[in-house]
């Protein structure tokens, strides 16, 4: 019995030695998005633990897009020292780049963000050239909109590609020759549309036991 008496006046003892303090996560307009409150032998040791768990979902927020404005800040009624309250964040700035067809029309549009205007185009430039390299993308330059510095590469840098398929008869003589010719952007696959387009023309021509032929 004195054993739990004990134990029941030690509990008692570390509650009443106990010091508690919040933390709040908030925007510059006092909109709050967390409150963490944490308890510890000292207001100190309490609101450094309260400020760790604040910091950490800021943080975290951060990285996945959130809590840009936000900050975080003792509530009111703690011997702990304030935290400071950190200048205005940078607003986030956009970009826009276009993903356009050989006719100068829009295929596509893509919008970065980032904390300066160069971040926020090296964000929208990177979408347009990972959708511009994929196969079944029907543009054939990225443009940019608004921003600095200027896109690359430059939409006049072009090539011309020349494919060449003939089509024979099952005994290996040649029936016809089939040539087609692709413009487009260096970093692009000019000479295999050039290839998809002869391709087409001659297996559209086939007949019988004929086969088409890849040349160059």
């Amino acid at each position: 019995m004195k054993k739990i008496i004990s134990l029941a006046l030690v509990f008692l003892s570390f509650q009443s030695l106990a010091e508690v303090c919040s933390v709040q996560l908030a925007d510059r307009f006092g909109n709050v998005a967390q409150v963490f409150t944490e308890s510890g032998y000292t207001r100190f040791a309490a609101c450094d633990e309260a400020n760790y768990q604040c910091n950490r979902a800021l943080s975290d927020g951060r990285v996945n897009g959130r809590y840009y404005d936000h900050f975080c800040q003792e509530i009111a009624g703690t011997n702990y020292p304030p935290i400071p309250t950190p200048p205005t964040p940078p607003r986030m700035e956009t970009c826009t780049t276009d993903l356009l067809d050989q006719f100068g029309r829009i295929v596509r549009t893509f919008t970065g963000n980032g904390r300066s205007q160069y971040d926020a185009c090296m964000e929208s430039d990177r979408f347009c050239y990972d959708q511009l390299n994929r196969r079944t993308s029907m543009g054939v330059q990225c443009v940019r909109r608004n921003g600095y510095p200027t896109p690359v590469p430059p939409p006049n840098r072009n090539r011309t590609e020349t494919c060449q398929f003939n089509r024979y008869d099952p005994a290996g003589f040649l029936i016809q020759t089939y040539v087609r010719h692709a413009t487009g952007p260096i970093h692009i696959d000019v000479k295999g549309e050039a290839c998809r387009h002869a391709q087409y023309d001659c297996q559209r021509d086939l007949k019988g036991r004929q086969y088409c032929n890849f040349l160059n």
